[in-house]
This record gives structure tokens, sequence and C-alpha cells, in this order.
């Protein structure tokens, strides 16, 4: 919960998403979709993938999330990525 309310302090504005699309085969689904928000390093679009593992009783038991963490990292934390500027003499 600590975290929640630390990552919650870095957004500027509203959270959105749009779903576009599921595949699902046995136990296991997969949704696509866009997410679009603001965080202290400019605004954040980016593509999900979250991936639903069910038991035989239907509930979810484990998800897993799939995103450009360095889009995040950029956008949200305000970290700069970008690798030092060598010069090849």
């Amino acid at each position: 919960m600590e975290f929640a309310g630390y990552f919650g302090s870095l957004l500027i504005g509203d959270v959105g998403g749009e779903y576009k699309g599921i595949v699902v085969e046995g136990k296991t689904a997969i949704v696509f979709a866009e997410g679009r928000m603001e965080g202290i390093g400019g605004k954040y679009e980016n593509n999900y993938a979250i991936k639903y593992t069910l038991n035989d009783d239907g509930k979810i038991v484990e998800q897993k999330e799939y995103l450009s963490d360095l889009l995040l990292a950029q956008r949200l934390y305000g970290q700069d990525l970008c690798g030092e500027k060598k010069t090849i003499e």
C-alpha cells in the first residue's frame, strides 16, 4: 500500500486506458490495452499485455503485466535513460 501511495504521487492529472482485445486459451487470458496518463516526466502512452491465469474455480491466481518499462521510468519517474555520448577517435 505504501508503494501505491508513492506511485500515485508521481501522476499528474487523470489515468486512462482502452482495452484493445483479448485472447483466451484454457485457463489463461491475455488482455491487450493502451494506457494513458501524465507523470512528472511527461505524457505517458504505453501498450500493455496483461496475462491472467485462473484456477479450477475461475478465480485469478496469477497476473503478469508486460509493458515498456523504459518508457515508464522516463515518463513517470523522470529518469533520463540516454547513455553517455562517447566519441571514437
